[in-house]
């Protein structure tokens, strides 16, 4: 996902008389220019301590180079200067111009500059200079090395052998600088980032710099590093301050806490009431990280998640394909459908499709598939089916560039819609992609529910082709992961009693049963005809009716209990989500007599009597509507 801004370096002036805090540019953010004019302001100090009578002072050879880097239009430019002047720069010029360099040029790791041979000796000089850097100075660096790649383990002793004695000292800024940096670095010395975050902690109290507070619980929260205690203290100081966050800082708090788990539903109401505030002024990038964030906590405000829907869908053509399938992909998590929105969100998709990357066609089609966007009205249904095959042949062009997790997201997407795409499924299935591919509990359960389309819903296409020994490894993992998920809820637990008391005991239901390729169900019951059979017959009663044709097949029912609770549903509907409805279909395929019981409809029911007609109208209403 993509990261919002940080805070950045400042150019270093000769008397560390002044800085500025620049934000940086993350994906489509730009840099702000608001740099410090430290060659002025040396050149001013420096002309105050002449003779009054002397209207002008000839500037030393160290301010008149960091004046003509802080001109400088171009990282080369400025890089230029470097390789001329080598021998002139002191530590205030090398710092200057490394940060113009990274500014300029906006470099990272991947730059073109930044991989030049100059480059690296500019960065060996910065290195060299260190120890004779002034703390505004050493902040400019921090950033520059960590933006380009460069603070890896032994350029980070460097900077911390500088940094450390003078910790207790340090500006809030460049505190929150060091943190950022080191926590973006590859350094394994956690102990490091472990100490800043103790002084941290015991500044938060007396901290007014709320993009510094931020800042370095994005950076260590990204790192593992943001305990429930160092949260808690960052929690307290922003609620009192919550009002002075802008909407930068905002943005780096919901992202400390979704990529951190630590969810305080009194911080995020706060945010949300700030946000609203706000909202008039917030990009698509904004938007789009407000509703990821309050998604992967699971966390719904419905007056600012129904504003930032109406503030898209009036603004969606001037959004990257990035920011709308992000919203989309929120939408989806949250299970909240709104039709204007996926409108909106598919024609932008169809008339910009050239331009979105792999990463945007996987989220937007999930986020359609996960909405069930296919049972909406049969004019938008086709339109969600006629991006979903333009979807497909973008995917296919690019299939050698798109990364495994990326394609199964996407063909359960299509699956959902019954859509098999050939090509895609001859790939994911190829002994080479299994082979070298890594799959994650959900990436198993996906190829699973992939096999489960191509072989028994749609045979006819000849796609269930998978090397036997591949096959029996992934059906193994799908099972031992269904196993280790098993927590009924109180919704279960109150329906199975009832089913009980119907069938005449326990022993003629089964409870949590895992099955084969990745699906559990939340109750088992087999009738012979309308009689239940216990579960020890249930062996037995199979092998019978292998063995004899006074059984008729039809007479010995599979029944598969669904107790659909709320996640089963698009919110403040009765409508299922896809990944619901897909279980179902492909449980019927697998030859289950799916029964579904939703929490709605269960609440509902007043009397214990009701409660009994329902189940057994659901159990022995053959012709009953599921």
């Amino acid at each position: 996902m993509r990261e919002v801004r940080q805070l950045s370096g400042e150019v270093a002036c000769p008397n560390a008389m002044n800085f500025a805090i620049v934000s940086r540019r993350i994906g489509s953010r730009y840099l702000a220019r608001s740099l410090c004019s430290a060659c002025r302001l040396h050149t001013t100090s420096q002309s105050k301590g002449n003779d009054a009578t002397t209207t002008s002072t000839k500037l030393s050879p160290a301010v008149e180079l960091n004046k003509r880097l802080i001109g400088a239009q171009s990282g080369a430019e400025a890089l230029d200067l470097f390789v001329s002047h080598r021998d002139l720069m002191d530590p205030v010029n090398l710092g200057t111009c490394l940060h113009r360099v990274c500014k300029l040029e906006r470099a990272s790791a991947s730059t073109p500059i930044a991989r030049t041979r100059d480059f690296e000796r500019l960065v060996d000089a910065v290195r060299a200079a260190l120890p004779r850097m002034s703390e505004h100075t050493l902040g400019s660096v921090i950033w520059s090395l960590a933006k380009t790649g460069r603070l890896c383990d032994d350029v980070a002793d460097d900077v911390i052998s500088v940094a450390m004695p003078t910790l207790e000292r340090l500006r809030p800024q460049t505190l929150g600088l060091l943190g950022w940096g080191l926590a973006r670095s590859t350094t394994s010395r956690i102990d490091w980032l472990t100490e800043i975050r103790r002084v941290f902690v015991e500044r938060l109290p007396r901290l007014d710099d709320v993009q510094t507070i931020s800042t370095i619980a994005h950076s260590f929260a990204k790192r593992g590093l943001l305990t429930s205690d160092a949260f808690r203290a960052i929690e307290v100081r922003s609620l009192e301050l919550i009002d002075q966050f802008p909407t930068r800082s905002l943005e780096l708090l919901l992202h400390a806490m979704a990529t951190s788990k630590n969810r305080s539903p009194t911080l995020l109401s706060s945010i949300a009431k700030v946000g609203m505030n706000r909202l008039e002024n917030m990009d698509g990038s904004s938007l789009a990280t407000f509703a990821s964030a309050y998604a992967k906590l699971d966390f719904y405000d419905p007056t600012l998640m129904n504003a930032l829907i109406q503030k898209v869908i009036n603004q969606i053509e001037f959004m990257t394909p990035y920011a709308v399938t992000n919203f989309v992909w929120s939408l989806a998590t949250l299970r909240l459908y709104d039709d204007d929105l996926m409108e909106s969100a598919v024609r932008h998709a169809r008339d910009n499709l050239r331009v979105y990357a792999l990463h945007d066609v996987g989220n937007l089609a999930w986020g359609m598939a996960a909405l069930n966007c296919s049972s909406s009205s049969s004019s938008s249904s086709r339109c969600v089916v006629d991006l979903l095959c333009r979807l497909v042949e973008r995917v296919e062009a690019q299939l050698d560039d798109i990364r495994p997790f990326v394609l199964l997201n996407f063909l359960w997407s299509c699956l959902v819609f019954d859509v098999y795409p050939k090509r895609l499924y001859e790939h994911v299935f190829a002994d080479r992609f299994l082979a070298k591919t890594s799959l994650t509990v959900e990436m198993v359960h996906q190829f699973c529910q992939l096999y489960v389309g191509a072989r028994y819903e749609r045979p006819e296409l000849g796609l269930a082709s998978v090397s036997s020994s591949h096959l029996q490894r992934i059906l193994g993992d799908a099972k031992e992961n269904m196993r280790s998920n098993v927590n009924p809820s109180d919704f279960q637990n109150r329906v199975v009693a009832v089913l009980n008391d119907i069938l005449g005991g326990t022993e003629f239901l089964k409870r949590e049963v895992t099955l084969d390729y990745g699906y559990s169900i939340d109750a088992q019951v087999l009738l012979n005809g309308d009689v239940p059979v216990s579960v020890s017959d249930e062996l037995g009663l199979l092998i019978n009716r292998l063995r004899s044709d006074n059984t008729s097949r039809s007479d010995i029912r599979r029944l598969a209990i669904e107790m659909d609770g709320p996640w089963h549903f698009l919110r403040d509907t009765e409508k299922r989500v896809g990944a619901t409805v897909l279980k179902q279909r492909q449980l019927k395929a697998l030859g289950w007599e799916v029964v579904n019981i939703p929490y709605f409809v269960w609440a509902r029911l007043q009397t214990a009597e009701e409660q009994i007609m329902y189940l057994k109208q659901k159990l022995f209403g053959r012709n009953q509507k599921q």
